[in-house]
């Protein structure tokens, strides 16, 4: 029997070329879709990475920021006695006090590293710059929190070996010990110990008392940390300049005991014939600080020292940036970060203003 076979409309098949052709496009879309797949994948660990990297950084920046906003210095208003220069009247026969004035018993002081801790560390042992002040964070000895109990607190980057964080089966002969500039905590805790100078000393030692119990009560909150600034300033807006803004720190420096911030002379209050006081800044916080903290990775330190065949590396020497005139902060971090790059260092500035909530700038005027 002969069989009969019908060809129907559409059901002819593909031919070799056409399967071919598909075969080829599907072949291209797999491997632009396997290409942008290990892209994002590249990304995502590369993001992962550098936030992983800069972890410790960013959690010592916010905890910098989060102390220093609670700073304050408890002001109050007492008499002036012209003759003995102070709260305490003349012998003799009882007067009158010539003015009112504020005053504190505590005290803020930030500005260059090197001038602040000289004595106690030496200019190779720090840089950038350094804060000290007391808030009330409730640290006591045994690590309690009490609630508002007044603590000392600061803030500097130094030069250390890591020998004394080593755990005591590492031994030098195996892995040897490096050095590098870490961020240091000063954390006295508020009750004086013994015969410890770590403690909040503000009161017993006004001049000292941040200089004297550093090596006691200190530890390390980060590695790798390559510049720390601290400047004090005003609000920007109306009427109120770039220069003006820093007018209070125009150097950096800012000693609340000091009358005029302009140099790092401290200036006594000035008593006017008419009875006018002029105390400026003293006794009072900055209503502002900005921070500035530049972290790098290990791998991109590491290859630093070595080029250099030295582990006391500044980086400011380095990039030849003095950090001397708080109007020229954005030219002198945009030299900094333009040295960072040229070495190939990884690297991740953090930066903020704070609001120092305590700061009596507008209720106790500057006159």
């Amino acid at each position: 029997m002969k069989r009969v076979y019908s060809r129907r409309a559409g059901g002819r098949g593909f031919t070799l070329i056409e399967v071919l052709t598909a075969t080829a496009i599907l072949s291209v879309l797999v491997l632009v879709s396997v290409s942008v797949i290990g892209t994002m994948q590249r990304g995502y660990a590369q993001t992962k990475n550098k936030v992983e990297q800069f972890r410790e950084a960013r959690i010592a920046f916010e905890t910098i920021s989060r102390h220093l906003s609670q700073a304050t210095l408890a002001p109050y208003w007492d008499y002036y006695y012209s003759q003995t220069g102070s709260n305490v009247p003349p012998a003799g026969e009882p007067v009158a006090p010539s003015a009112y004035v504020r005053r504190s018993d505590l005290h803020f002081i930030s500005g260059p590293a090197g001038d602040l801790l000289e004595g106690v560390l030496s200019r190779k042992e720090t840089t950038g710059h350094a804060v000290f002040f007391q808030a009330p964070l409730g640290l006591t000895q045994n690590g309690a929190s009490l609630g508002s109990l007044l603590n000392a607190r600061g803030y500097a980057i130094q030069l250390l070996s890591d020998e004394a964080d080593r755990p005591p089966f590492i031994h030098s002969g195996h892995v040897s010990f490096k050095k590098r500039w870490r961020l240091v905590e000063f954390r006295p805790p508020a009750e004086k110990g013994g015969n410890s100078t770590g403690w909040n000393a503000v009161f017993e030692r006004p001049s000292t008392w941040f200089r004297d119990g550093l090596g006691d009560a200190r530890r390390v909150v980060a590695d790798n940390i390559l510049l720390l600034l601290f400047s004090p300033q005003l609000a920007e807006g109306e009427g109120v300049s770039r220069s003006d803004a820093v007018s209070i720190a125009p150097r950096y420096h800012y000693n609340s005991r000091d009358a005029d911030n302009s140099t790092s002379v401290v200036d006594s209050l000035r008593l006017e014939q008419d009875g006018t006081v002029r105390q400026g800044t003293q006794h009072l916080l900055p209503p502002l600080i900005r921070v500035t903290l530049v972290a790098a990775d290990e791998t991109s330190v590491r290859a630093w020292t070595e080029r250099h065949r030295t582990e006391e590396l500044d980086l400011l020497s380095e990039a030849g940036v003095r950090f001397d005139e708080a109007e020229q902060y954005h030219q002198n971090m945009a030299a900094v970060e333009a040295y960072l790059q040229d070495q190939k260092i990884q690297y991740h500035t953090f930066t903020a203003l704070v609001s120092l909530r305590n700061a009596r700038w507008d209720s106790q005027p500057r006159r």
